[in-house]
């Protein structure tokens, strides 16, 4: 299954500065599943997954992703030329 992620960076930062939204992200890409909260020593795995995320620029209500994030997928950055 392929996961697209349209607006990766769009979840507001905590007062700790974490973005829960994007560590639950990251924590599948880690350890291939969670934890079940009823049971708590049933581990969840989900095989077989591809994430895809696009974002825009940080800035206007857009935060910078941790470097924890960044660090699990291959970043491909390009800008469209501006033909005003």
């Amino acid at each position: 299954m392929v996961i697209f992620i349209d607006d990766l960076n769009m979840p507001r930062k905590d007062k700790f500065g974490s973005q829960p939204p994007l560590e639950l992200i990251r924590q599948w890409v880690d350890y291939d599943g969670w934890y079940d909260r009823q049971q708590r020593e049933l581990f969840k795995s989900i095989m077989d997954i591809q994430f895809i995320a696009a974002m825009g620029p940080s800035g206007g209500g857009r935060a910078t992703i941790s470097r924890r994030l960044t660090s699990k997928y291959n970043i491909i950055n390009f800008t469209f030329p501006n033909d005003a």
